[in-house]
């Protein structure tokens, strides 16, 4: 009578384990990997032409590289080309576009006036591609 009881038990339980999962399909649903990406490697790329020697980014309103600055978090390389800005491990965007700003800040750093945008703040669409847990955002300005 054990035995049979532990059986039926059995049976119950593992009926109501592989009844329980979701019925809407897992293709509606978000893989859990994408919650996980907070961050992502950037390439903002200056087609046709080249940041000004000295030069200040601010992406959405933040300051990014102040080239004027002593210590910079990210750097410019204008030996590529184009141009390029690359910020590994930066936030992912959270609205369709992003704000982006270069201003000259003249070569000996001494330009203050409201005409040194060299481009004013503007929405610019991005591209977004994921490889598993790595994503990338690429912006062309």
């Amino acid at each position: 009578m054990r035995t049979l009881s532990t059986v039926i038990s059995a049976g119950l339980l593992f009926t109501l384990v592989s009844c329980g999962g979701d019925s809407s399909g897992s293709s509606s649903r978000t893989p859990a990997i994408d919650q996980l990406i907070t961050s992502a490697d950037w390439k903002i790329v200056l087609e046709g032409r080249s940041f000004p020697n000295k030069a200040m980014v601010a992406v959405n309103d933040e300051v990014v590289v102040n080239e004027c600055a002593d210590k910079q978090s990210y750097f410019i390389n204008r030996e590529a080309n184009p141009q390029v800005l690359p910020m590994d491990g930066y936030s992912v965007p959270t609205k369709n576009t992003v704000k982006i700003e270069v201003t000259d800040l003249g070569d000996d750093c001494g330009s203050d006036s409201d005409d040194s945008s060299f481009l004013p703040a503007t929405d610019k669409d991005y591209e977004l591609t994921k490889n598993g847990a790595h994503a990338e955002v690429v912006v062309r300005l």
